[in-house]
């Protein structure tokens, strides 16, 4: 189990900090996978349910090549993660690992 109050100290000073310390094993945090129309992608991870950030980052599409960088992500999924104060074990959640488009 993670111990609350450091987990809680360190999320004070970086929540993503936080996260990936509680996480005891080697993992990749985040992927970084190209497409071909960002708008599109943007929309089907809404439609899946998948919360993403609030718009597009980067220069508005344009008619033609889009030859500037674009990028979206989508936000952190909760994964479950037991906690420990005080002697006591009680659930709580991580948000470690996140994708960017």
């Amino acid at each position: 189990p993670i111990d609350r109050a450091w987990y809680s100290e360190l999320s004070a000073v970086s929540a993503v900090a936080a996260d990936i310390a509680g996480v005891t094993s080697t993992h990749i945090n985040h992927l970084t996978p190209r497409v071909l129309d960002i708008d599109e992608l943007q929309h089907a991870m809404t439609a899946r349910g998948i919360t993403m950030i609030d718009h597009i980052q980067g220069p508005p599409r344009v008619p033609g090549p889009q030859v500037l960088l674009r990028q979206t992500s989508f936000r952190a999924l909760a994964e479950p993660r037991r906690f420990i104060s005080a002697g006591t074990a009680s659930e709580g959640s991580l948000r470690v690992r996140f994708g960017e488009v």
